[in-house]
């Protein structure tokens, strides 16, 4: 992958980190009660907030649900974040 590709993802991966934060937060939920409520590991709540990895689909699903959007809105959320006209590849 090119330089400017993984740039790109990183700006994703932090889009990601933000969506989750704000949804955990207005669901007024701290991450140990988000985890133990949806058996979902409270480290990997971490790791999406803090922007520390890829995560996987089926995460980000799962933690959608968690929230009570389906995946689409999850994802629309997520592009609202990202800079216009946002591409990964150019």
């Amino acid at each position: 992958m090119e330089r400017t590709n993984v740039d790109k993802v990183k700006i994703l991966i932090q889009s990601i980190a933000e969506v989750v934060k704000e949804q955990r937060e207005l669901n007024a939920k701290s991450q140990r009660l988000l985890a133990d409520e949806f058996e979902i590991q409270k480290s990997l709540l971490s790791r999406l907030e803090n922007a520390n990895n890829e995560p996987k689909i089926g995460s980000l699903w799962i933690v959608a649900e968690a929230f009570g959007l389906k995946a689409s809105d999850f994802f629309k959320l997520v592009e609202e974040k990202l800079p216009k006209d946002f591409k990964i590849l150019d």
